[in-house]
């Protein structure tokens, strides 16, 4: 890969809000896809099974279960794929907490990627009423993935799922070692670019201990704030979702509840820099993390939008500071599974 083709911002400003993402306009009423934006181990799986059982289509050719997740990742194995290798393709990889350079979804060697997309989901899903799909890394690709829905003519519903972030650390420490710090700032570069490309956009902001204490209630407030009617009803699929979401499942769990606003964020920071977290860097994880918690508890209106941008603004101007944290990893390796999607990534790579 040649300099030039890296896309990876290591140093500079905290960009504007992305442009509100609507569908293009033409005939008819635009299909809904529903965009589940979160982050890794961050109870992103869990979601997008449920939304599978009450009736939305997230395709035929998913991903296989793991050992780290037996109930199913819920991931099309066409769009991971295609990820994995824009990321190759662009200088970063999955476990990169780096945010892309202002303007990469309309960089010329992009462009075989984006375009291999809306092709191979226009032709699977183009006659859907509602779809949708999950994989993590479309937080950090998201100001692509609003290209895309208006290229085929669909509204995209962002549904923002936010995890306690010392969990999700606790959980990458427990699934691959990571250490405290990279999963801090892991988590943070994820939800940032996910909640500003996202803002403009129908979206619904959802925590996960909600999720798993009580689907009905998230169920219904998802529903309500796309604007849409499941196809399977919350009282026909209520033995399969209590069979799915097992409680036994959702590890490393810390109890916050009787704390709210800045207390909150205090006592998870300080938890944090007892786990060996940096001072700086836990303060803006939860300093994100409170913003966001107000959105999951309320409404969009109650989200503090200056703090998370000067949050984003501050943790852009640190980045060379940082980066003994970032963690060098090469593009995963593709299952022969997928030998397609494989085959798509090598001709999409040469034509770049």
């Amino acid at each position: 890969m040649r300099e030039s083709d890296n896309l990876i911002k290591t140093s500079g400003t905290f960009s504007s809000v992305a442009a509100p993402c609507g569908a293009a306009s033409g005939n008819g009423t635009p299909h809904n896809a529903i965009c589940v934006l979160g982050m890794h181990r961050g109870g992103t799986s869990a979601t997008a099974g449920l939304l599978r059982l009450l009736g939305v289509d997230l395709g035929a050719d998913l991903m296989p279960s793991g050992s780290d997740n037996k109930k199913g990742f819920w991931e099309h194995a066409y769009i991971v794929c295609v990820h994995l290798g824009l990321m190759h393709s662009v200088g970063t990889y999955d476990n990169d907490f780096l945010p892309l350079m202002d303007g990469w979804e309309n960089h010329p060697q992009v462009m075989p990627y984006r375009n291999d997309l809306v092709e191979k989901l226009t032709a699977e899903f183009g006659d859907r009423p509602l779809w949708g799909f999950k994989d993590p890394r479309t937080c950090r690709l998201t100001a692509m993935w609003n290209i895309i829905f208006r290229e085929m003519n669909v509204r995209p519903n962002y549904l923002l799922l936010v995890r306690n972030p010392n969990e999700v650390a606790a959980s990458m420490w427990s699934r691959q070692g990571m250490q405290y710090n990279q999963s801090l700032l892991l988590w943070l570069g994820h939800m940032l670019e996910a909640e500003r490309h996202s803002r403009k956009s129908v979206r619904v902001i959802v925590g996960y201990d909600s999720v798993m204490g009580d689907w009905r209630r998230e169920a219904a407030k998802i529903g309500r704030g796309f604007g849409l009617e499941w196809p399977n009803s919350l009282e026909s699929i209520q033995s399969e979702v209590g069979a799915f979401l097992d409680p036994k499942l959702q590890h490393h769990r810390y109890d916050a509840s009787e704390f709210s606003g800045p207390e909150m964020a205090r006592t998870m920071t300080q938890a944090a820099i007892d786990r060996g977290g940096d001072r700086r860097i836990a303060g803006w994880v939860f300093g994100v993390y409170q913003a966001l918690a107000a959105g999951v508890a309320s409404a969009e209106s109650r989200i503090n939008f200056a703090v998370l941008d000067a949050i984003g603004a501050e943790f852009n101007r640190a980045i060379p500071a940082l980066m003994p944290w970032r963690m060098p990893k090469p593009l995963t390796k593709l299952s022969n599974t997928y030998k397609g999607a494989s085959g798509m990534l090598n001709r999409v790579s040469r034509s770049g």
